[in-house]
């Protein structure tokens, strides 16, 4: 993508044995967040051959007729933020938005919305808050032993599931 420059010093994290290096980048000179010409994500694509090998499977009855079919998105963070440096990660970050709401505007234009859920897959974003990355300390590292911490792990179910979501609070100085 012409709009994106390597920055020298290295990649931007340790690469997967065998894997390509992962390396970092910055807008290119002249280049800004809002003219980026964003590729095709693909997702919608994929996401509608795979709903026809749900539908068919759900017209067999292996797949139970109540069940939806779920697309699950990565946040613009997950997607952008190991690659793109700090100063050009808020506006990159916006515009790789427009591009997965883009993806997603296609898919939900393609797909029967009775059959299907959506999912904002948020793992990166509780790993931060987890302190998963460096030096961030997670909250149960400083509260005070008698403090109980939750965390709000929100996400949905179906309307007429009797099973609910949430997570068992823990006792500062305690991280599970």
């Amino acid at each position: 993508m012409p709009e994106f420059e390597e920055v020298g010093g290295g990649p931007a994290m340790p690469a997967p044995e065998g894997g390509p290096p992962v390396v970092q980048l910055r807008l290119a000179g002249g280049a800004s967040a809002d003219t980026i010409d964003w590729p095709d994500l693909g997702y919608a694509e994929e996401y509608g051959k795979s709903f026809a090998i749900f539908d068919r499977l759900q017209q067999a009855g292996t797949i139970p007729a109540g069940v939806r079919f779920q697309l699950q998105y990565p946040t613009p963070l997950a997607s952008v933020g190991v690659t793109i440096i700090s100063e050009d990660l808020p506006d990159v970050a916006a515009a790789y938005e427009g591009a997965l709401f883009a993806d997603l505007g296609k898919a939900l234009a393609a797909l029967p919305h009775d059959r299907i859920a959506f999912q904002w897959d948020v793992a990166v974003e509780f790993s931060l808050l987890e302190g998963a990355y460096g030096p961030a300390r997670p909250l149960a590292a400083i509260a005070p032993a008698r403090v109980w911490i939750d965390s709000a792990r929100s996400y949905g179910a179906s309307p007429s599931s009797t099973h609910t979501h949430g997570s068992t609070p823990w006792r500062g100085g305690e991280f599970p």
